[in-house]
């Protein structure tokens, strides 16, 4: 199942009170709880640092393998490649591999830096 996918929500009165909706309008507010969360647990994470690791410990679903696709910025002249499935974008959220990427790269250099301390 995808983000935004089956979620119960609210409707106006003259459809009734709930009804199980699908879409961006679902998935949305699920990714921005999902960048709240690693948000909170490394405050010095910029919005780009937290759109590259949700999209980059996404599961990959569908047919496997991703399209390496690729763009340029006209004002800073720099080329940016990312891969994304065409009816799949980046896969399944994983909201647990991507606090969990995060949170043992600061335990490892916060180790190495002990390391290091040692040896001075």
């Amino acid at each position: 199942m995808h983000a935004g996918t089956s979620i119960l929500n609210t409707v106006p009165s003259v459809y009734g009170t709930y009804a199980i909706l699908t879409g961006t309008s679902m998935a949305s507010p699920c990714i921005a709880g999902i960048a709240a969360l690693l948000k909170a647990a490394d405050p010095s994470l910029t919005p780009s640092q937290l759109v590259e690791l949700i999209e980059s410990t996404a599961t990959d679903i569908g047919a496997p393998g991703k399209v390496r696709r690729g763009f340029s910025t006209l004002v800073s002249n720099q080329h940016f490649y990312f891969a994304q499935d065409d009816e799949f974008g980046y896969g399944k959220v994983n909201p647990v591999k991507a606090a969990i990427s995060k949170l043992l790269c600061k335990f490892l250099a916060f180790t190495l830096l002990i390391l290091a301390m040692q040896r001075c």
